[in-house]
């Protein structure tokens, strides 16, 4: 390719097409000044704007590297047009493999995206689970208005399950004082019903390793925490002036 016999082809082929510089520019998406470099000779056209360059002045691709019009072009210069087509070519196919490839990696991350937050969820909201009720809880402070307890203004309940064998027996305390025993059981996969000797409790165990206890009585569920996977076991089965006082405040028992 001449410089200057391709700059004066695009500039005469424009006239004759009645387009300004600027509107040639427009046409290819740049400025009118790269326009003037080429007609004058300074520079050529990208690779990847010669093939619409020749179309909107309505020339072939062999008169714009020969920088004539209607002349055959020299078996070499048709072998270089023709290198230089299957690069264009190339580069075209090279940018859609380009875009494809995005395209694909984009789709495979977001796909493992998805899939970790699956998982997650699954895991902490919807997988089931199956935890057993055994070993030594107690409650957070309960705040009652008509005794003081032993937890600054309200009361410590603590229970105590164990399941060995056949035995599945319990014992709550309050305050540390003994306030029921007897037997529990499990009714599906995370609630229990605990049976005493003065009266019936639930049990509903959580995800996250808390659960409620529920008593008669008290008009809301207590959050207990496991504290030892061994449990507190009494043998006592006399229930104290004070246990069964607060019981029977506590519980309406």
């Amino acid at each position: 390719m001449d410089a200057k016999k391709t700059g004066g082809l695009i500039a005469q082929a424009r006239k004759e097409k009645g387009l300004t510089q600027q509107q040639l520019a427009e046409r290819l998406h740049i400025s009118h000044t790269t326009v003037s470099k080429w007609e004058r000779g300074l520079g050529f056209p990208e690779v990847s704007l010669l093939e619409p360059l020749a179309a909107a002045l309505g020339l072939t691709l062999t008169e714009l590297f020969r920088g004539e019009a209607g002349k055959p072009m020299p078996e070499t210069e048709v072998v270089a047009e023709q290198a230089i087509q299957a690069a264009e070519n190339d580069l075209r196919r090279s940018k859609r493999q380009t875009r494809i490839a995005l395209w694909t990696t984009g789709i495979i991350l977001l796909s493992a995206l998805l899939w970790i937050v699956g998982s997650l969820f699954w895991e902490k909201y919807a997988a089931p689970f199956d935890l057993d009720l055994r070993g030594a809880y107690q409650s957070i402070q309960i705040p009652v208005d008509d005794y003081g307890g032993s937890w600054e203004s309200g009361h410590c309940i603590q229970l105590g399950v164990q399941n060995w064998g056949e035995e599945a027996d319990f014992w709550l305390y309050i305050d540390g004082s003994l306030a029921d025993f007897g037997t529990w059981t499990k009714r599906n996969a995370n609630l229990y019903l605990l049976e005493g000797a003065y009266g019936a409790y639930t049990v509903e165990l959580h995800r996250d390793g808390s659960f409620y206890l529920e008593l008669p009585g008290l008009g809301r569920h207590i959050t207990m925490e496991k504290v030892f996977d061994v449990p507190i076991v009494s043998h006592e089965t006399d229930i104290g002036n004070f246990a069964e006082d607060l019981r029977k405040n506590l519980f309406g028992q």
